[in-house]
């Protein structure tokens, strides 16, 4: 569906369509500095970002809220709400597999490469 803005004659033209490179890059960088703008306010804390699975797949973001729940954030754009729904079970599946350990390796690593120097999720 095309988006309009009127000229300066008062007609409505359509916008002309801009390229926008690295959408999922600048959405995560978004995400990544408002987590809590996601959940209606909720504190959430990111735990990792672009994490390797165990089935060598990229998760976009994992975070934490103030449960102690794991949050699974994937940004998808162009493909079907199939495939969607199976890769957030996919990943879902996998997080739940881990332990606490392996978590504070996730927050560890995320530290590390993102400057923040978490050591564990404790730390975070």
């Amino acid at each position: 569906m095309p988006l309009y803005r009127r000229n300066e004659q008062g007609a409505f033209v359509p916008f002309e369509k801009t390229p926008f490179a690295d959408v999922e890059r600048v959405l995560e960088d978004w995400i990544e500095a408002n987590p809590h703008l996601l959940l209606g306010s909720e504190p959430l804390a990111i735990l990792g970002r672009q994490v390797r699975t165990g089935e060598n797949k990229i998760l976009d973001l994992l975070a934490l809220d103030r449960t102690g729940a794991t949050v699974v954030i994937e940004l998808k754009r162009g493909e079907t709400p199939r495939e969607v729904v199976a890769q957030a079970v996919e990943y879902a599946a996998w997080v739940d597999t881990l332990s606490r350990e392996q978590l504070d390796e996730v927050v560890e690593a995320y530290g590390t490469r993102s400057g923040r120097g978490y050591a564990d999720v404790a730390d975070l």
